[in-house]
């Protein structure tokens, strides 16, 4: 089991590399219209979702700890989340580019879980309510990058039409696709951002014994719930532009990712929690 942990973690890793740099391949000026259109990134973009899966189940497995109940695959099944998300949507959105981020993203949270180690729940802990919690929030942190990447394409490819080199620089999706994606990445985010923030409220003392980096995860991930909560009631009431709502939700991308940079220097031995 060893062995299939370690080769399947290799492959995994190869198999996101390669779909990295030929998602990068597609968004360069000099890309023929037939490699924009080929579908060999998004073939070993799922083969490596498919190979960061069953390293998941596998690690498990090995190590008896429950995916959504360990702190250890927290990382690993965000970016498993991530890839699964933006592999259903993106023919059906045409926005393929994303790739472009997605794959490192998960390419990196595969690698980073690599460094935590194994926590298991307290016995003064509820499984199924710290399941919950940690599930809750893989989706819904999984789903606020997604839209927050999705936004900063908006304001990039936003800028490049403002300064007339879009069509210099490669091909991107359409301002409204980008737009949509984002909004739906979003609304799908907030059921599982506002059942994490209740559940992490309902044991908050108890992980971590409330060491600084424990609450300032909680602060991060509470300013990403406020703010998604902001843009989308702005959305509904069209109070303010594309553009604004775009900023916004780029703003909590950052939040989640300083979370993930608490866990990161968590595990390369810095402040505890």
């Amino acid at each position: 089991m060893d062995t299939a942990v370690s080769i399947a973690f290799s492959l995994a890793v190869i198999a996101y590399s390669v779909a990295t740099t030929l998602y990068f391949f597609r968004l360069a000026p000099q890309t023929s219209e037939r490699v924009r259109r080929s579908s060999w990134p998004g073939r070993i973009l799922l083969l490596a979702v498919i190979l960061h899966g069953f390293h998941i189940c596998a690690a498990s497995i090995l190590t008896q700890l429950c995916p959504v109940a360990s702190l250890q695959f927290a990382l690993s099944l965000a970016g498993w989340v991530a890839v699964m998300t933006f592999l259903l949507m993106a023919r059906r959105a045409k926005v393929e580019a994303l790739g472009a981020f997605v794959s490192p993203l998960a390419l990196t949270f595969l690698t980073a879980s690599q460094f935590l180690e194994g926590q298991g729940v307290r016995p003064s802990i509820s499984r199924a309510m710290l399941a919950a919690h940690i599930s809750s929030n893989l989706l819904g942190l999984g789903f606020v990058l997604l839209g927050s990447a999705a936004a900063a394409f908006y304001l990039l490819v936003d800028q490049l039409l403002r300064q007339k080199k879009l069509g210099s620089l490669g091909r991107f999706p359409s301002l409204g696709a980008l737009d949509r994606t984002s909004s739906q990445l979003l609304l799908l985010s907030m059921p599982f951002l506002t059942l994490g923030a209740v559940t992490g409220g309902m044991f908050f003392t108890q992980i971590g014994a409330g060491s600084p980096a424990m609450i300032l995860r909680a602060v991060f991930g509470y300013i990403a719930w406020a703010i998604v909560t902001v843009v989308l009631i702005l959305r509904a009431l069209s109070v303010g532009s594309i553009k604004r709502w775009a900023q916004g939700t780029v703003v909590a991308g950052f939040a989640v990712l300083a979370i993930l940079a608490l866990y990161f220097f968590r595990a390369m031995g810095g402040a505890g929690a």
